[in-house]
């Protein structure tokens, strides 16, 4: 028996149609063009002035400058009122000292009128008896009465200068002593006027420092306001 031929028509089978396969190819084409014009690598990094972690580090060192200053400005302040303090002292002890020699100064000199008022009296006395004596009896009057003479008066010059040495003995002491203490005080005052240049120095370089800071991040130099060292 003859078998019968069935009646189905048999199709081609899609996956070896030649237009598909063309058709994918060409699409795969145009999608690897795609994918090659596509740039996968990182965009190199553009070199710019501001770096933040330097940018945080300046800011930190900046903080740091400014602390030592002012620590040393603490110090420096502490220091110069220490000076003013002693300075003070040092001039109400002077002031002390100083009148104190004066006081004795003015009994001495009080003391030395006396004595060369007295010595004085006694001279003119002398002098009037010898004057007396010549016009009485002028023939009578010894060359022992005018050595005597001579020898008074010469002891009354010599107790005069005595005081007069022992006045400006002590004239001396007093000027000595002025002197003494005017170098103690000008010796303070001009470590004071070094103390006070250094702080208004330091003071500067704070304000320097927050200057470049704020011209740093933008402010214009006209916009910035810094109190001056000398209004601090």
């Amino acid at each position: 028996r003859t078998p019968r031929a069935s009646s189905a028509v048999m199709m081609p089978s899609p996956f070896t149609s030649p237009s598909l396969l063309t058709a994918l190819a060409i699409f795969i084409a145009i999608i690897g063009a795609l994918v090659r014009k596509v740039n996968w690598r990182r965009p190199t990094k553009v070199a710019t002035s501001y770096d933040r972690s330097a940018t945080l580090d300046k800011n930190v060192s900046n903080r740091e400058q400014i602390a030592e200053r002012e620590a040393l400005i603490a110090n420096l302040t502490a220091t110069l009122q220490e000076n003013e303090k002693q300075l003070s002292e040092l001039q109400s002890k002077g002031a002390q000292e100083e009148e104190q020699l004066k006081l004795t100064l003015d009994e001495s000199n009080k003391e030395l009128h006396e004595t060369l008022k007295t010595i004085e009296s006694e001279r003119a006395k002398l002098e009037k008896e010898r004057n007396a004596q010549l016009a009485k009896d002028k023939a009578g009057y010894t060359k022992e009465q005018d050595k005597k003479y001579l020898e008074t008066l010469k002891s009354i010059e010599k107790a005069k200068k005595k005081y007069s040495n022992k006045l400006e003995a002590k004239e001396k002491q007093l000027t000595q002593m002025q002197q003494k203490h005017a170098a103690s005080y000008e010796s303070l005052k001009s470590k004071n006027a070094e103390i006070e240049k250094e702080i208004k120095e330091l003071n500067k370089q704070i304000n320097s420092i927050k200057r470049k800071e704020l011209k740093r991040v933008g402010v214009k130099e006209k916009d910035i306001e810094i109190t001056p060292p000398d209004e601090k």
